[in-house]
């Protein structure tokens, strides 16, 4: 997709790169503005106001992923910490287990295992107090990988297991599929 148009530009003004290819939010494209790199978009990383309120941490997903991709780990950290201080803001807390998740697998990235561990252990809770089945299933394959890594398979499968045990249905789904195969690979 190319930003063209100043409707174009209105619709994506997070991802305007001057002519750049740029993605559609979620819909899976790479990144690619300055030879691999989101500085042109680093211009844009503050989420523009509604309205006179903030858009809301969910948007902040994708760019921190597209950091993510070009290991731009750094500001990827810091897309994360911006939404979860709207989360605090807006009392918007919907999407709030899965931004602690993915920042815990941001950090374990870096090499910090307790810090990762302990953001893993928040989303969790955060989860299981929304009964948010997707988030706290997430949540607990990344501690329960952190666990396998740290030679605790036992402690690994007794946290995963009976979240998978709730789900009745959608085990085509990606993220029954990666639990049922560390499941297994516990067992």
């Amino acid at each position: 997709m190319r930003v063209r148009s100043r409707y174009d530009r209105a619709r994506f003004p997070l991802l305007a790169c001057d002519g750049h290819d740029v993605p559609r939010l979620g819909h899976g494209q790479k990144w690619r503005c300055d030879g691999g790199r989101i500085a042109p978009a680093q211009r844009f990383h503050r989420l523009p106001r509604h309205r006179g309120t903030e858009v809301g941490s969910l948007s902040y997903r994708p760019l921190g992923g597209a950091y993510e991709t070009a290991g731009q780990i750094d500001e990827a950290l810091a897309q994360l910490d911006d939404a979860l201080r709207i989360v605090e803001t807006t009392g918007e807390r919907w999407f709030e287990a899965e931004i602690y998740r993915q920042k815990g697998r941001l950090l374990l990235r870096q090499g910090h295992t307790d810090d990762a561990e302990e953001l893993y252990r928040t989303a969790l809770g955060i989860a299981r107090e929304q009964e948010a089945k997707l988030w706290e299933l997430r949540a607990a394959m990344g501690l329960a990988q952190l666990r396998r890594d740290q030679g605790r398979p036992a402690k690994a499968r007794d946290l995963l297991a009976p979240v998978c045990g709730w789900f009745t249905e959608g085990f085509d789904t990606p993220d029954l599929k990666d639990a049922k195969a560390l499941l297994d690979e516990l067992a």
